[in-house]
């Protein structure tokens, strides 16, 4: 179920590529929210469709 309060956010995630940053932009974005995605080069980010904006460090 999306949240209709986050469906008009952006949020930044730092280190949203793996681990608890990447279940923390996944789970921002299945509500709805656009998340834009901060992390280090090198490192591989799978999982985020649709409503994801990255920027490399």
């Amino acid at each position: 179920m999306i949240d209709p309060e986050l469906s008009q956010k952006t949020v930044l995630v730092t280190g949203g590529a793996a681990n608890i940053g990447a279940a923390i932009s996944r789970a921002f974005a299945e509500q709805g929210a656009r998340v834009v995605v901060h992390y280090a080069p090198g490192e591989t980010l799978s999982g985020h469709h649709g409503r994801a904006v990255l920027c490399l460090a």
